[in-house]
């Protein structure tokens, strides 16, 4: 499969993380609703500086 990879379907866009997902992800992963179903318990950080 050629780099970067995205799958598209239908409805949806599959395709790996970049550097403008890094705040939204941590808002995922820090949040105790979505880790609840997740194999891991909340994480909170800061994003990284340049």
């Amino acid at each position: 499969m050629p780099y970067p990879i995205r799958i598209f379907g239908n409805q949806v866009l599959l395709r790996e993380f970049s550097l403008e997902d890094v705040d939204d992800v941590l808002a995922i992963i820090g949040d105790d609703k979505v880790t609840t179903w997740l194999s891991f318990d909340a994480v909170t950080g800061t994003r990284p500086s340049p």
